[in-house]
């Protein structure tokens, strides 16, 4: 069982959060609303996990992550949330965070998501999951969008706008077949099987018409 800080400025929400926390046995050993002097109590508290909401009226819930993880990295920090924002997850899970639940996931989360972070393990409720599996997929793209050259970018901007290979070749003072020939060798490098596949990921990762 836990040692467990909780921050939130509404107070029904901590109230409620400690009892469930109190009958799974844990100790709750303080509660703020995210004042600027919060990390004093927590740190005096001995909290082994730290339960945090991002969106606080007196500060941002990221700054305390941040401020944590510098002054008390021993504090396992959960963020219990609404926030359903990919950029918050992953900013969250880079800042150290070792938890991101939902505030409508099931109980049974929470409680899952504080034994994990008291054991120094990551946990995710499944929304949460999802959304870092889409980021990272996201980034994923980012990457191979990283290994074009900008002669590949060109061709690519091009494809989009709906060039033939003669019309791109001309443009770029190319043959038609080497045109031909970094075509094929951008959907490898982008792992896509066609062109209709490779105008998709053009548009989803602003390589379409009209940008460099």
């Amino acid at each position: 069982m836990a040692k467990i800080y909780l921050i939130d400025d509404h107070v029904l929400v901590r109230e409620g959060m400690a009892a469930v926390l109190t009958s799974a046995g844990h100790w709750v050993v303080g509660g703020d609303s995210g004042q600027v002097d919060c990390l004093d109590r927590v740190i005096e508290s001995q909290a082994e996990v730290l339960l945090l909401d991002l969106n606080l009226q007196n500060q941002s819930g990221q700054v305390i992550l941040s401020a944590i993880q510098r002054r008390a990295p021993g504090v396992a920090v959960v963020i219990l949330t609404m926030s359903a924002s990919k950029r918050d997850l992953v900013d969250a899970l880079k800042a150290g965070a070792k938890g991101y639940v939902l505030k409508g996931a099931p109980m049974a989360d929470l409680l899952q998501a504080v034994q994990a972070a008291a054991s120094g393990q990551q946990y995710l409720c499944s929304q949460s999951a999802s959304l870092a599996a889409a980021s990272l997929a996201e980034c994923s793209e980012q990457e191979l969008v990283a290994t074009l050259s900008q002669r590949e970018r060109q061709v690519i901007v091009m494809v989009t706008a709906g060039c033939s290979s003669v019309e791109i070749a001309k443009s770029l003072f190319l043959s038609p077949k080497t045109v031909e020939s970094y075509r094929s060798r951008i959907m490898c490098k982008l792992n896509v099987g066609s062109l209709a596949g490779l105008i998709r990921f053009a548009i989803r990762n602003g390589l379409s018409s009209g940008q460099d």
